[in-house]
């Protein structure tokens, strides 16, 4: 398993996969993100610390599970454990919440990472998700993911501690 590189920042990042970040209605306004494999990498200066972008390297937690397509839509997702309750947070966020996400119309696939670096943003985080979301409306997936969280189709046993950064990513290539 091979680890990432995700770089967000202010413009194309050449040496990797390209994606657009969907338009934000609160900062960050990251209009870009690379996402490099294994040596592959960017020194793009928006993505690191001072450059208002974010760098974070992170290392395969789970197989992904699901139908992984080069088109669809990705949805980012940075979280945190509270804390005490790293070992709960990860088994229900790898047994239960992933397959809850993945029961959401429109949602195709999911793997999580842990970071292992991570420069620039104004947080720390731990852990991130992919989901792949077919590209044909990916906007009422997430919207219908959040409406089902903290329900009985989406529990929330109250592992995760607040302050998650979610970010939509459309492909370019």
């Amino acid at each position: 398993m091979e680890d990432l590189t995700i770089q967000l920042g202010f413009g194309l990042m050449p040496g990797g996969r390209s994606y657009e970040v969907a338009p934000r209605p609160q900062p960050p306004h990251w209009t870009h993100a690379g996402f490099f494999y294994g040596a592959e990498t960017s020194q793009d200066p928006t993505a690191v610390a001072g450059g208002g972008g974010l760098r974070l390297s992170a290392r395969p937690r789970t197989p992904p599970i699901g139908r992984v397509d080069e088109n669809d839509a990705l949805w980012l997702v940075l979280t945190n454990p509270v804390a005490g309750a790293e070992d709960a947070f990860n088994d229900w966020y790898d047994h239960r919440h992933i397959h809850d996400a993945l029961a959401v119309p429109g949602f195709r696939s999911a793997r999580r990472y842990q970071v292992l670096t991570i420069a620039g943003g104004s947080q720390s985080y731990g852990y991130v998700a992919l989901f792949g979301i077919d590209p044909v409306d990916p906007d009422a997936a997430i919207a219908e993911a959040r409406g089902r969280a903290g329900t009985t189709l989406m529990p929330n046993p109250g592992y995760l501690a607040p302050g998650a950064l979610t970010v939509t990513l459309r492909p370019l290539d």
